[in-house]
């Protein structure tokens, strides 16, 4: 801009989409009224990734204007950096049914009976829906399809100033924020209190949207319904922001030339 002073700039557009596996279902939660259900990822017009695709781009400034009559020199910048969600959220959706049929058998941690390692963990045949048989009770991990993309903002200023040929000092600010960032919010939990957890559940079973194609996750799973108990449901929530201050760091350093 002036023999003194550079200015750089630039946007990066990049394009990922949702992980989905090519040979098994993913399946996640939508909401109605407050009410959820599940589907399967590629079918009933929901994508594979059980997320819909959003664009990513990366927009930088930096600056360094420079005063060699005072010996300083200003460094400067700001980025807005976007990232999708990949591996931790598509790791979870892995463990639901009809892929996964995610059951917990509780013991004493300390002196677990024999009887549990001698009936393999009290884990019978998976069973999905209400039936002849009696249905397994499983856990579901969830995520908002339509969640906007995390993002930080960085900026950062920095202060250099020549103390002679051979020294500098230079003292800097670094601060960044990030948005609409992740949080796991146990949606199916109960109050203290006596008795069995299931029926004090607020959700005590969860049903697939009709016309949704099940699929066993092995030769030895029954499939008897589209409605089945859950236990617990992980919901991956989108928080606004995080935190209500940025991060902030400075650093000080000093350079001396040999």
């Amino acid at each position: 801009m002036t023999p003194n002073t550079t200015v750089n700039y630039g946007v990066r557009y990049e394009y990922a989409s949702p992980l989905y596996d090519t040979q098994n279902t993913n399946s996640n939660l939508v909401f109605t009224n407050g009410t959820p259900s599940v589907f399967i990822g590629g079918q009933l017009g929901y994508p594979k990734g059980c997320s819909f695709e959003q664009a990513q781009f990366r927009a930088t400034v930096w600056s360094r204007p420079n005063f060699p009559r005072y010996g300083l020199v200003l460094h400067t910048s700001y980025g807005v950096f976007f990232t999708p969600v990949d591996l931790n959220t598509w790791c979870n959706q892995r463990h639901n049914v009809p892929y996964v049929f995610p059951e917990t058998q509780q013991a004493d941690n300390f002196t677990p009976p024999a009887a549990l390692y001698n009936t393999g963990f009290n884990f019978g045949t998976p069973v999905l829906g209400t039936g002849a048989l009696p249905a397994t009770t499983v856990s579901f991990t969830a995520f908002d399809p339509h969640s906007p993309s995390q993002y930080v903002q960085q900026w950062n200023l920095s202060l250099q100033k020549s103390l002679g040929r051979d020294t500098s000092v230079e003292v800097g600010y670094l601060g960044s924020r990030g948005f609409h960032l992740q949080r796991a919010h146990l949606i199916n939990n109960t109050l203290p209190g006596p008795g069995p957890l299931g029926p004090r559940r607020p959700f005590k079973t969860l049903t697939f949207l009709n016309g949704t194609q099940l699929t066993p996750s092995s030769a030895d799973a029954v499939i008897q319904g589209q409605t089945f108990p859950v236990s617990t449901i992980n919901l991956l929530e989108t928080a606004r922001r995080a935190g209500t201050t940025p991060d902030t760091s400075t650093c000080a350093a000093a350079t001396r030339m040999a």
